[in-house]
């Protein structure tokens, strides 16, 4: 069977300063789609996302959290749109289906079709426009180094009802939103009986009932751009299924900012399927290793763990090429024992080794 890749797009966490500096430089496919974006902005009164993506000097994530949340949004959009599509345009390395983490899902259906980039980060504008116009109770976030069943199981045996599951990360990190006062109790709680848990940098509890009145209002602002077909498959974490059409997209935009991730479920259901490879669509390598933890031994890239040049990016792909990777761009009627064997740089006899048979390819 040919292996199957998923990219996968993080959320807040991916953001790097300065992370495409270098790439920018070497990749026209890169400056072209960030010029694109920074035009967009414009029209929407907003800041150039590129600014904080090609300088290393740019704010740091705390300091965009605190200060300019909504520039942090447009970035994490930018950053990731432009590596989506350097690796599918410039790197022919295609994607069987999209999985978005959080914030990461609204890039997700962007790059699956469902918007053009311009109206893409439309609506990641459109959502930081509804936080300003219905401005959520104080919150917050905390990761606890559990599995989600145990962290349901122990927030009922406290008794912490404003506190809900936000994220399933992996089968050992769960992230729970809710009041600040709550969160505060639950770390003092869970840390004496030797569960870690650390503080998230966000404002608000995201993912989180305290949000409905933004979600609503969010919901009606994204209803103005109008969302088409999606040309590639993508699972939604949040919905736990296939989003294929209108009725779906907005289903997706009016639970995005109440209704838990549940990444780890995903993740299961993507590999069972055949997955075996997990592409970060993100300037970290944020969401990797919360796959391989869930599925220990599957193959995952993460294009950009740090500022690299496209020389040092073309690398890191041609290195991850196996057999069926390149049967995926010939196609099996194509394909001949030399193009294998000459793409992954091995001799023909392993190119038979690996497949068990002469009859998978062309002499």
């Amino acid at each position: 069977m040919v292996e199957r890749c998923a990219f996968v797009f993080p959320g807040q966490g991916a953001y790097l300063p300065g992370g495409l500096a270098r790439l920018a430089e070497d990749e026209p496919l890169v400056s072209d789609t960030l010029h694109t974006l920074d035009a967009a902005a414009a029209r929407l009164g907003r800041s150039a996302p590129s600014r904080l993506l090609l300088d290393e000097r740019a704010p740091s994530l705390e300091e965009l959290v605190r200060d300019s949340p909504a520039d942090l949004h447009l970035a994490l959009f930018a950053a990731e749109t432009a590596l989506f599509r350097l690796l599918t345009e410039r790197h022919q390395l295609y994607p069987d289906v999209l999985l978005g983490h959080s914030f990461g899902e609204l890039v997700a259906l962007t790059a699956a079709g469902a918007y053009r980039p311009e109206d893409g980060l439309a609506l990641v504008a459109a959502r930081d426009e509804a936080f300003a116009a219905r401005p959520p109770e104080p919150g917050g976030m905390l990761a606890l180094e559990l599995s989600a069943a145990r962290t349901e199981s122990l927030l009922h045996g406290l008794g912490e009802w404003e506190v809900g599951v936000a994220a399933d990360n992996s089968p050992r990190q769960c992230v729970v939103s809710g009041p600040a006062a709550a969160l505060e109790r639950l770390r003092g709680k869970a840390e004496a009986v030797g569960v870690r848990a650390t503080a998230l940098q966000v404002p608000y509890a995201f993912h989180h009932r305290l949000l409905a009145a933004v979600a609503e209002e969010f919901t009606h602002r994204a209803a103005a751009l109008r969302a088409g077909p999606t040309r590639h498959l993508l699972h939604s974490a949040i919905l736990g299924r296939r989003v294929a059409d209108g009725d779906a997209v907005a289903e997706l935009v009016a639970a995005h900012l109440v209704r838990p991730t549940r990444f780890t479920e995903a993740v299961r259901l993507l590999h069972a399927e055949g997955v075996e490879l997990f592409v970060e669509c993100g300037p970290r390598a944020v969401l990797s290793g919360l796959v391989t933890a869930t599925v220990p031994g599957v193959r995952t890239l993460a294009p950009l763990p740090r500022r690299v040049s496209g020389p040092e990016l073309a690398a890191r792909i041609a290195s991850l090429r196996t057999a069926e990777d390149v049967l995926r761009r010939y196609g099996p009627a194509k394909a001949t024992v030399v193009d294998v064997a000459r793409a992954l740089g091995v001799s023909h006899g392993s190119v038979y080794r690996h497949f068990g048979t002469k009859a998978a390819l062309r002499e």
